[in-house]
């Protein structure tokens, strides 16, 4: 699913899946805001008006890797520039990831629950040298947000959006606001 809309849909460089979170035991937890369903279908969100709406308090509500596919070609553009050694990102190198490919394009988020993430007190964001880091990577994060140059939302908290049942090929959107 995830592959054949970025097949189809040469607007879109980020293709997202639903993700459950589970506890230590693999008890699925209820929905929170980092695992929220923004729509009630498969879904074209604005990649600008999406940064946008994280601008003013950063926080992923996209995901990580694991629920996440992108084209090669980005990838190797942006990793080696996020990564690299001494001033890259590590704890919230998903995220930087997902607003560079946001900057150059659109979003898709499917409604299908693709991956399951464990939120066990010991796992890696929760280590000390993880915290430290994502503490200077989120000050360095809302730089790029000041700078991700798109054009303004139709207004303050309003996303663009279209299922993607609703998109005509080879025609522009007809965008709908989501609020």
């Amino acid at each position: 699913a995830q592959a054949q809309v970025l097949t189809e849909h040469a607007d879109v460089n980020l293709v997202l899946a639903q993700r459950f979170l589970s506890d230590a035991n693999n008890f699925v937890l209820p929905a929170r805001l980092i695992n929220c369903q923004l729509a009630n279908a498969d879904t074209l969100f604005n990649g600008g008006d999406m940064l946008a709406l994280i601008h003013g308090s950063p926080v992923n509500i996209f995901g990580n890797f694991s629920s996440s596919l992108m084209r090669t070609a980005d990838l190797q553009a942006l990793l080696p520039v996020l990564t690299e050694a001494g001033t890259g990102f590590q704890a919230l190198l998903d995220f930087a990831l997902f607003i560079c490919l946001m900057r150059r394009g659109n979003l898709v988020m499917l409604r299908s629950v693709m991956s399951v993430e464990r939120l066990a007190p010991e796992r890696l964001s929760k280590q000390p040298d993880m915290l430290k880091a994502a503490s200077q990577e989120l000050k360095w994060l809302q730089e790029m947000l000041v700078a991700r140059g798109s054009e303004d939302a139709p207004a303050t908290g309003w996303v663009r959006s279209i299922a993607l049942s609703r998109i005509v090929r080879d025609q522009p959107h007809k965008w709908e606001e989501l609020a």
